[in-house]
């Protein structure tokens, strides 16, 4: 066990101005809205196959607590302190598994013993840090009281991180695409992208749509401009990966 630092709960480090702090980002405000989706998600999905009393809970890459959700069996809540806006720095609440998972970048297992907080005293803990394209964007951990946290908990727990960073990796592929995304085609204009997936030529076209050929040809030159295609087949192409036509169009 790596030595760990005596310290007593300090409350000046407990709550750092809530859960979005003034020299917070807007980029990192929209990491943390993100997290918070797929965190609340991921933990609906599992929250039926815990069977333990437990406590999870969300923390961002400065170890500020976003979420936690009670797992309580029975009638009695678990309640061991955290809260959503407080920090679990080791300057906070002295040495945790949140504060260990920062300083080594791996999962971290501690036990009651390891802690030197009144708050954590009595608590095991596992965390796992969330990656994203080599960066620590968040952590999630698990707390226990009555008894060590049990394999098939770790498990769970593992798989809920995979997921949200699987998620969260779609949520910026889709951001990235969003971003890049061409103007908007209008319905005329699709319409004549429809046609010419199907071979129409421009004369075809201008008679099925009730349109002049320079009318037929102002159109096709649009949306090669919207879609910077030189050429029908590359106005198709990106017209299907930015969801403006579908296969079933051009078949």
């Amino acid at each position: 066990m790596e030595k760990v630092r005596k310290k007593r709960f300090d409350y000046n480090y407990w709550c750092p101005n809530g859960t979005y702090r003034k020299n917070c980002t807007p980029a990192k405000v929209t990491v943390k809205k993100k997290l918070l989706l797929l965190y609340n998600d991921s933990i609906s999905e599992v929250s039926s196959y815990i069977s333990v009393q437990c406590l999870y809970f969300l923390c961002d890459s400065d170890g500020i607590i976003l979420a936690e959700n009670n797992m309580a069996a029975g009638d009695t809540p678990f309640k061991p302190g955290v809260i959503p806006g407080a920090s679990f720095l080791e300057e906070s609440v002295g040495t945790n598994s949140v504060s260990l998972c920062m300083t080594l970048n791996r999962p971290v297992n501690i036990l009651p013993q390891h802690h030197y907080c009144d708050l954590l005293s009595e608590c095991y803990e596992y965390c796992i840090p969330l990656d994203y394209n080599s960066e620590t964007i968040g952590y999630i951990a698990v707390i226990t009281t009555n008894q060590p946290i049990r394999p098939e908990l770790i498990a769970i727990t593992n798989l809920t991180n995979y997921k949200i960073c699987n998620e969260y990796l779609k949520f910026e592929k889709q951001s990235i695409l969003d971003k890049n995304a061409p103007e908007r085609l209008n319905d005329k204009q699709i319409e004549i992208l429809k046609h010419m997936a199907k071979g129409l030529t421009d004369y075809a076209i201008s008679k099925e749509m009730k349109l002049s050929i320079s009318s037929v040809k102002y159109h096709k030159h649009n949306i090669f401009q919207k879609y910077n295609a030189t050429t029908g087949t590359q106005a198709i192409v990106k017209a299907i990966k930015f969801s403006n036509l579908s296969l079933d169009d051009i078949t």
